[in-house]
This record gives C-alpha cells, structure tokens and sequence, in this order.
C-alpha cells in the first residue's frame, strides 16, 4: 500500500515538472504544451481514480486479517476457525458482532451449560441471534 501511494506521488510530481518546466522550454508553441498539460492531467486523475476504486474493492472484499497483512507487506495468512469451546474473551471478539459483553455471555454460558455440541447452539446465548450465528458460521467450530 505504501508502495502504491509513493508511487502515485512520484508520478505526480513528475508529470507537474514535465508540465512546469520541461514543456514550455521545449514547446515552440503555446496550443501543443497546453494540450501537453491537459493530457498528463487526465493521465494523472485516471490513475488516482482506478488505485481509489481498487482499494475499495479490496476493502469491501476482505477480512481484518487479510487488509492487516496486505498493509503490512505480508501474505494473507489462512483463517483459522475459532473453537466457541475453548476461546478466550479476545479471541471470541475478533468474530463478527462479537463484542465483549457477548463475549461475556458466550463464556458464561460455557460454564453454567457445558461445552456447545454443534455451532448452532451458539444461538441459545443471549444476545446472538440468527444473524450473528449467520455471519460467523464459517468462522466457528466446536472441536
């Protein structure tokens, strides 16, 4: 991502100095360095339209583990399921509409009923519904 924006601003100021320097040294005419001008900065806006409109494709696509890993540099590393039975307070809130009084609730309920015997019985603790099991269904496991 760094890369990206460095990038970016390297080809802008190159552009502004071709435009500001370069072209009206060599420009035996006025018409052929405004078209010069008007041409980069189309080239310029284009380029910044098409890296904002991938980013948030990319953005809108990923999970908080794949856009930490692509900002720093590294691969996304494969998603492991979390195991409702046995994960701790800040391992439940990483799931979606977790937070951590449900968190909480899903710990508290461990120990007064038992362990969950499938990933449906997470919906039996207070506070998460039918669309929080939905959300994170692919993301849980009991063993």
């Amino acid at each position: 991502m760094e890369v990206k924006k460095f990038f970016t601003a390297a080809v802008t100021l190159l552009a502004f100095f071709i435009i500001l320097v370069v072209a009206p040294a060599s420009a035996k005419d006025t018409s052929k360095s405004s078209s010069l001008k008007e041409s980069t900065k189309q080239t310029v806006s284009t380029k910044k339209s098409k890296d904002s409109k991938a980013e948030k494709k990319v953005t809108k696509s990923s999970t908080r583990k794949e856009q930490t890993a692509r900002t720093q540099g590294a691969k996304p590393a494969a998603i492991q399921k979390v195991n409702i039975n046995r994960a701790d307070l800040k391992t439940l809130t990483t799931l979606k509409g977790i937070g951590d009084k449900r968190a909480k609730a899903i710990i508290e309920y461990r120990k007064k009923n038992g362990p969950f015997k499938k990933t449906e019985d997470i919906m039996q603790v207070e506070g998460v519904g039918e669309k929080i099991f939905e959300k994170n269904k692919s993301l849980i496991k009991v063993k």
